[in-house]
């Protein structure tokens, strides 16, 4: 080879490396990062499970005293639906029981 091609060769060469360092600094950088900031996390993690801890307990207590009342209601309408039912039946049966008597005594 010449020497001006040789010249151009290694120019290419220290170019395409430069190119190259690029992309490889930007992970390389990415991965200082991510390594950082798991650190940071480790740190923060007990810290912030400890507020969820609290928060989902907060949470719970507050759905207990909403839905409590509900509840409450829901079953009170229910049990005055079935003593109502049971009271319309016994009506019923004895309506029909003195019916019955009143045709046969006729």
């Amino acid at each position: 080879m010449s020497t001006p091609g040789s010249i151009a060769l290694i120019l290419l060469i220290v170019q395409a490396l430069i190119c190259a360092l690029v992309p490889l600094a930007i992970a390389g950088g990415l991965v200082y990062a991510m390594h950082k900031l798991r650190k940071g996390a480790e740190r923060a993690m007990p810290k912030a499970q400890a507020f969820t801890a609290r928060l989902a307990a907060g949470t719970r207590t507050v759905c207990d005293k909403t839905a409590d009342p509900l509840i409450r209601a829901h079953a009170a309408a229910g049990n005055a639906q079935t003593v109502a039912a049971s009271i319309r039946s016994r009506i019923q049966a004895r309506a029909h029981t003195f019916m019955s008597d009143w045709r046969q005594r006729r």
